[in-house]
């Protein structure tokens, strides 16, 4: 609906009158022209009708015709059709005496806006006029609206799409994202977003925007979305859900964080790796072991920790010196490196205690896993040394020094078993049962 009370200027319209009574054309003209000070012309027949709104005036379209229902030349329901041909957007108000000869249905399907019965009163002719000039203003303003949002939509840089929030469909797409994913533009239209993220960042994706159509806006920090080419990004994605009375839609913006993200992991490397192993410190593992007990609360992702402790490490040092010791040391680092995969960590705590977090792995491929370190670590030049490892499986609900405390236990039973072996304490494993272990 138009705003009531919103003053608009009516002066830059420009209003065509057809009508072969001079006299009736002349009359109207100064009663528009006296009441809003639009531009009007007039002419007194169908051809010159055409004529003019094929040549405008001034370089500018009219934006109404008042015209008669007969006159000479093309007249009628046909001038109706073929003005708009012309003009889609013109507006027509018809003039008639002749009630009986023209179905009000048919010139409003044909496109007239609305219809006057001569003789009809000034107030008359002033309110429909108003009605018709305010409606084209209106649409005016939209679409100068509109193309201040296509502008801006574009020359965003980052990447913009709009998403119908129930089916997940993309509707529509700005220039940025098209560059951003390498697809030409209207290839991302009609497809699910979804499709575009890694599988592991779905079901914290649909978590996230479950939420987020709730509540309207929001946002969700790195996720990885996959490129044309099959390369991953990372990506900050931020939302917001507009609806109107005709319309829903959902607008997510996805900034690229790839180069930053890689920056700030390189910086972090660099900080928090031991010099030695080349595997991450304990004040890595502190925070790492902390955002998997959150992830894996969010997305029901299976978590492991394993415990390895280095048997005989003491008499190595004092048999055979510290620089064994250290080779020793580097040797498991690389070991653990290898045996791991790239969503894995690896940890040295300090001294001869390391740490490994596995991700998505249940306790059977946990176990192999410790297994093979094992294994790896025996066909190396060890100086009489050999590992222990304590494997603890997370439940979902158990705090991180929880998990620390059950694979601690794990390592302690491991070594009362003898050393250089293994020990799993699963996600169902009682934990008051454990005082038989220990």
């Amino acid at each position: 609906m138009y705003p009531q009370n919103k003053k608009i200027d009516l002066s830059n319209f420009n209003i065509l009158i057809a009508d072969d009574q001079e006299t009736l054309t002349q009359t109207l003209e100064k009663i528009i022209s006296s009441i809003w000070g639009t531009v009007t012309k007039c002419v007194y027949d169908g051809n010159s009708v055409l004529t003019e709104l094929k040549n405008g005036y001034m370089g500018k379209s009219y934006d109404v015709l008042i015209t008669d229902m007969i006159m000479p030349g093309i007249s009628g329901l046909e001038l109706i059709r073929k003005a708009l041909e012309i003009n889609s957007e013109l507006a027509i108000l018809v003039m008639t005496a002749y009630k009986d000869e023209f179905s009000f249905l048919d010139v409003v399907k044909a496109g007239a806006h609305d219809i006057l019965l001569k003789p009809f009163s000034k107030d008359e002719l002033h309110a429909k006029l108003y009605r018709v000039l305010r409606e084209i203003h209106f649409i005016q303003s939209c679409r100068s609206a509109e193309k201040r949002y296509r502008g801006l939509f574009n020359l965003y840089t980052d990447g913009i799409m709009i998403i119908d929030p129930k089916s997940g469909f993309i509707r529509e797409t700005n220039q940025a994202l098209s560059e951003l994913l390498e697809y030409k533009k209207g290839e991302l239209e009609d497809k699910n977003f979804e499709k575009f993220l890694l599988d592991t960042e779905k079901a914290r994706f649909e978590k996230w925007y479950e939420v987020f159509l709730t509540e309207g806006s929001g946002g969700l920090s790195d996720v990885q979305v996959i490129k044309k080419d099959g390369t991953l990004i990372h990506c900050d994605i931020t939302g917001a859900r507009v609806i109107t009375e005709i319309d829903d839609s959902v607008f997510l913006t996805l900034k690229d964080i790839t180069e930053r993200k890689q920056i700030e992991e390189d910086l972090m490397e660099v900080a928090q790796k031991d010099e030695l192993t080349g595997l991450f410190n304990k004040r890595s593992f502190e925070m790492q072991i902390e955002w998997a007990i959150k992830n894996a609360e969010e997305t029901y992702t299976n978590y492991a920790l394993l415990m390895i402790d280095i048997d005989n490490f003491k008499h190595c040092n004092d048999t055979y010196g510290h620089t064994a010791g250290d080779q020793v040391l580097s040797s498991l680092g690389k070991i653990i490196s290898r045996c791991i995969r790239g969503s894995d960590a690896g940890f040295r705590f300090g001294g001869d205690e390391f740490a490994v977090i596995l991700c998505g792995t249940e306790s059977s491929i946990s176990v192999k896993v410790a297994e093979r370190i094992q294994e790896q670590f025996a066909k190396t030049k060890n100086y009489e040394t050999s590992l222990s490892i304590g494997v603890a499986q997370l439940k979902i609900g158990t705090t991180a020094n929880e998990l620390v405390t059950l694979a601690d236990k794990a390592l302690y039973k491991a070594k009362k078993q003898g050393k250089n072996t293994v020990f799993c304490i699963n996600p169902n494993d009682k934990v008051e049962l454990l005082s038989d272990v220990l």
